[in-house]
């Protein structure tokens, strides 16, 4: 009997661990008339950040003179606007223009995200909403509090006739990943799979 509970608690945990890999959650933006807009995001290991047809749905066209809009920006050259965005590492960039309040929602995320509004940091996992005045805005959802759009700079130095050096500046601006989990994670399944065949052996 203690081999059989000692069994499924091992089993359970192994499923948790590894479904923590993969799941999708809501932001719901609420406007002022209590109409609602919900765009998904969330992570699977296959995924890329680029459209995914069969995990991503691009954002339909605006109907004219829209004062409001929100998606998730992407790479891809052909649906650069998303209404879902799964990708396999924790960095997601929701753009949102809007001519009045709003109030985002969302439900408590599976693993520790954060919103970096202009430098301000939202912990998603302590509080399930936040109301933005009108205004545009690019907000960085991240699993690490100083994630941002990294900006680097390159200063190399051309020599003129004259022998005085001249100082050219050239901005790059990239996006750095995070995996979208840790490698002790992997190493606990792995463990814990190696516990549940010693108890399956010892039967």
């Amino acid at each position: 009997m203690m081999r059989k509970a000692i069994l499924i608690l091992l089993v359970t945990t192994a499923i948790a661990i590894q479904t923590v890999h993969a799941w999708e959650m809501n932001i719901t933006i609420v406007f002022e008339n209590k109409k609602t807009l919900n765009l998904t995001f969330g992570m699977e290991d296959n995924a890329t950040d680029k459209f995914d047809r069969d995990r991503d749905i691009p954002l339909p066209p605006p109907p004219p003179n829209a004062d409001f809009y929100a998606y998730f920006k992407c790479g891809d050259p052909l649906f650069n606007k998303l209404l879902k965005d799964i990708r396999n590492y924790r960095l997601w960039e929701l753009v949102i223009k809007t001519n009045r309040s709003v109030e985002l929602e969302w439900d408590r995320p599976p693993i520790p995200l954060y919103m970096n509004i202009g430098g301000r940091y939202i912990d998603m996992t302590a509080t399930s909403s936040l109301n933005l005045s009108p205004g545009n805005y690019d907000i960085i959802i991240s699993g690490y509090k100083n994630e941002t759009l990294i900006s680097q700079t390159i200063t190399p130095t051309i020599p003129t006739i004259t022998t005085t050096p001249t100082t050219i500046t050239i901005t790059t601006t990239t996006t750095e990943k995070t995996p979208g989990f840790d490698i002790s994670a992997q190493i606990t399944a792995l463990v814990i799979t190696m516990l549940i065949l010693y108890v399956l052996r010892k039967q």
